[in-house]
């Protein structure tokens, strides 16, 4: 194609050819296909893929690992104008994850499936239909039914079905670790069963022996915030053990006092937030459109004013 009609291949191109390559047990030149894609600067969730059906997971995995450098690559490219922008930022899609877990699916692999399970998390995937089906799969066939569960319960949290969730919860044979709370706090939450929610939170060390941490807590204070018990939630964030981290906590309120106009105590939240994270564009413009909804226009523009002041920028979209 490059030769005869001097045609430059696409995407979808070497996505087809790279999958012809792997399936082609005659064809050994494998790793030169991907690396003349990498050069051309193509996505590597085709190789991925490949690697998977080839049953080489820890290539796989090593490929995984090398694309997810997106994050430190592109706040680094920003600071580096001359820098290529062919230069490999390539991050995995839902399809490669899709693709990548079921080949997981054994006692050998399943260890490379946790690695995939935890990338999934820190990257906000799992809210993915393809994803979290796939990862259910991959427990489920291992063997590991509490952990499939655990993922079931996860996936009721992030869509708010939080009846399903805690009846879920209560069906576990095993004892539950911290991450499942957080899920259960967030389908309680979109659910309006803040009691219930109350009630778990207590449970957790009482019934479990599991202390709650910094998510925990921003969590709980969602929930109190959503249904406008922002005094509760003030409360709660005060009786925070001192070595946690705040911050998610005081974001969560002063979001609530956002959403419910309490300026008295947004004002507190906001000025507790400020004081942990100075730099963060996002909660001046909270504060401020908490002033301007009450005509406290003078107000407001301080806030921008101490923002320009400390060097800090409004993000689009914030």
């Amino acid at each position: 194609m490059i030769k005869v009609a001097r045609l430059l291949p696409n995407n979808t191109t070497m996505a087809s050819v790279m999958l012809a390559c792997v399936q082609c047990e005659a064809f050994s030149s494998k790793e030169s296909i991907h690396g003349y894609a990498v050069k051309l600067g193509f996505e590597e969730n085709s190789m991925v893929t490949g690697y998977v059906l080839s049953r080489r997971h820890s290539d796989a995995l090593v490929l995984l690992h090398e694309m997810q450098r997106v994050k430190n690559n592109k706040t680094r490219r920003k600071n580096h104008d001359d820098e290529d922008e062919n230069g490999g930022f390539y991050k995995p899609n839902s399809i490669t994850l899709m693709t990548f877990l079921p080949g997981c699916a054994t006692l050998a692999a399943l260890a490379k499936g946790k690695e995939i399970h935890a990338y999934v998390v820190r990257n906000a995937l799992a809210s993915d239909v393809t994803v979290g089906s796939s990862l259910v799969h991959m427990y489920a066939k291992s063997g590991y039914l509490n952990l499939s569960r655990r993922v079931f319960i996860m996936a009721y949290g992030m869509h708010g079905k939080g009846e399903e969730a805690l009846g879920l919860f209560k069906k576990m044979e095993a004892e539950p670790n911290e991450v499942p709370f957080i899920a259960l706090f967030a389908a309680c939450s979109h659910s309006r069963l803040i009691n219930e929610g109350l009630t778990l939170f207590y449970r957790m060390k009482n019934d479990h022996g599991i202390e709650p941490k910094s998510n925990h807590y921003a969590c709980v204070v969602d929930l109190l915030g959503r249904a406008g018990r922002l005094e509760e939630a003030y409360e709660l964030v005060n009786t925070m053990p001192a070595e946690l981290d705040k911050v998610f906590a005081w974001s969560s309120l002063l979001g609530a006092c956002r959403i419910h106009q309490n300026l008295e105590l947004g004002e507190v939240a906001a000025k507790n937030l400020l004081h942990l994270e100075p730099n963060v564009a996002s909660h001046y413009v909270l504060i401020s459109n908490i002033y301007s909804y009450d005509g406290l226009w003078n107000k407001a523009t301080e806030v921008w004013k101490i923002m320009r002041q400390m060097g800090v920028k409004k993000e689009p979209g914030t």
